[in-house]
Parts: structure tokens; C-alpha cells; sequence
């Protein structure tokens, strides 16, 4: 019976603890709590316009009927934007998708403080239900990539756990800071625009769209092989660029 021989450290260099482990031992959790964040923000962002409704409704004079479209209008850029959130990450990477998109809806967040009409805030949140739509089918792509099987379940369900926390958290804190700026119920939006631009830095700061492409992971595999890549010689180039130039061309020997 054969053995297969371990890799071998040049001498005096000792193999980091841990570093036979795959790259996305530590790294997928501080994606997972980004991803919360961001979620959990995606959620506090809708439940403010509903608090705000009594001041929104009382300045402009909106019948409910009139509110009922402000409010329902969401949804409509919301479900197809969905689907192209999941096109997005799959051909630009979720940490694009949702980066990007957690930019754009902290923009019409802050955007609804200058709404001045009917028809401004129709618009203002038919964009603001576009870029929120992409959030769950983004966190779906990433928890996948980032999370073995046995745990992809759990992940799943703390990525979930942020959208109604989020709105259990964002009510109250909307709640106090029109309190706290006597009715100005636009204060909110213009600070949870801020927090999302922050947030989003941070979303890219902290996460990659793989693993390998993590750089926990690129340290990871410098630690299980600390040498330096060997460049191949002259004769070495050339002879691997003769076969690939000709592929079916045998070598001689002899």
C-alpha cells in the first residue's frame, strides 16, 4: 500500500495552527454578521416611511387612497428586481450586487426627505423598492458559496432573522428621533441614508464573493506553503509553450 507524502515546510518553519483548515474556517462568519447588517438596515430603511406617515400625510394632504399607491408602488419594482438581483450576482458576484444595491437604496432612502408631492414620492420609491429587491436572493448566492452544507441551513436562517429584526429595531429608533427633532419626520431618512452609505462601505471592506478570493483565505494558504512559487526556467517556457501550441504533438525521447 502506497502513501501519499505529506507536503514538506522548508526547515526551521513551522506550519500555523489551523492552517490545514479551508480558508472559510473564520472568514464566512464576519461575512454572515456583514450580511445581517446590511439586512437588518435593508428592513429598519421600510419601516420608517410607516412611521413617518401621520407627518407625511398631515404636510401634504394625501388621501388614503393616494398614500395606499405611495406605499403599494414599492412592491412593484420590488418582485422583478428580485430576479435580477440573482442575475447580478451570478454574473457580477454578490459582493457587487448587493454592495451596489445597499448604495443605491440608502440614496432613495435619504431621497424621500425631499419629496415635495405625489408624484415625486412615487417615484422615489418605485427606485427604493428596485434596490432593495435584490437582498434575498443575493444573501442566497453568498451563504451558498461561503458555507459548507451541514451549515448552510443555519446561516440561511441568522441571514433571515435580520429582515424583522431590523424592523423591530428601526420602528422605535424612528420613533425617537422624530421626538427628538419635534416632528421632523425627515431627519430619519437623511440618517439611515448615512448609515447605509457606511454600511456599505463596510460590506466591501469585509466581504469577497468566494472563499479563496477572501483574504483570510490568501493567508491561509501562504501558511501551508510559505515558499515562494518557483519561476520555471528558459527551457521550461519554452517547452510548455511548444505544447501548448501544439497540443497533439507527442514528445520525443531516446
Amino acid at each position: 500500500m502506497s502513501v501519499s507524502p505529506s507536503p514538506t515546510l522548508p526547515d526551521g518553519a513551522a506550519q500555523a495552527p489551523g492552517a490545514d483548515r479551508p480558508p472559510r474556517f473564520r472568514a464566512r462568519w464576519a461575512v454572515l454578521a456583514a450580511d445581517f447588517m446590511v439586512l437588518g438596515l435593508n428592513y429598519a430603511d421600510r419601516a420608517a416611511i410607516g412611521v413617518a406617515a401621520p407627518y407625511i400625510i398631515k404636510e401634504f394632504g394625501f388621501s388614503e387612497t393616494a398614500f395606499g399607491w405611495i406605499l403599494s408602488i414599492f412592491a412593484v419594482s420590488y418582485a422583478p428586481f428580485g430576479l435580477i438581483g440573482g442575475w447580478a450576482a451570478d454574473r457580477f458576484g454578490p459582493r457587487k450586487a448587493m454592495g451596489w444595491a445597499a448604495l443605491a437604496w440608502s440614496a432613495f432612502t435619504a431621497a424621500t426627505a425631499a419629496g415635495v408631492g405625489f408624484i415625486s414620492f412615487l417615484i422615489i420609491r418605485i427606485l427604493f423598492g428596485a434596490a432593495e429587491g435584490p437582498q434575498a436572493t443575493v444573501t442566497a448566492k453568498l451563504m451558498n458559496t461561503w458555507f459548507p452544507r451541514r451549515e448552510l441551513g443555519t446561516a440561511v436562517g441568522v441571514a433571515n432573522a435580520a429582515t424583522p429584526l431590523g424592523g423591530a429595531v428601526g420602528t422605535p429608533v424612528v420613533v425617537a428621533v422624530i421626538e427628538a427633532t419635534n416632528g421632523n419626520w425627515r431627519a430619519p431618512f437623511v440618517i439611515f441614508g448615512v448609515i447605509g452609505v457606511l454600511f456599505a462601505i463596510g460590506w466591501f471592506a469585509v466581504v469577497r464573493d468566494s472563499p479563496e478570493q477572501h483574504p483570510l483565505g490568501a493567508a491561509r494558504r501562504a501558511a501551508r506553503d510559505p515558499r515562494p512559487a518557483r519561476r520555471p526556467d528558459r527551457a521550461e517556457a519554452t517547452g510548455h509553450a511548444e505544447r501548448a501550441r501544439h497540443p497533439g504533438r507527442r514528445r520525443r525521447t531516446g
